[in-house]
């Protein structure tokens, strides 16, 4: 699928919401790359990686544009892999 989606503009992409300080990386060739601060998940809103690749794949991108565009941003543009993140790590509403 692989979609311009996400961006809101040149400087700033959807997946700003959960990125802190979201800046565009010009060091990526041949389009938008961004760089920004990760946000690690309270431990009891963690979503399992397997249920993420599940919902895209049953995603209806005429029904629900914006949410397929979202999990194609995470899984549309190579491998993805889980892991834990850091326990010092920021997170969501510290």
């Amino acid at each position: 699928m692989k979609s311009k989606h996400t961006l809101q503009s040149p400087e700033l992409t959807t997946c700003a919401f959960c990125h802190a300080s979201e800046e565009p990386d010009t060091t990526v060739p041949g389009g938008h790359g961004f760089v920004s601060q990760s946000l690690r998940p309270h431990d009891d809103e963690r979503v399992a990686l397997a249920f993420l690749r599940d919902e895209l794949d049953a995603c209806d991108a005429e029904a629900e544009p914006a949410r397929c565009a979202m999990l194609d941003g995470l899984f549309g543009w190579g491998a993805v892999v889980d892991w834990e993140f850091p326990r010092d790590m920021a997170t969501f509403g510290n």
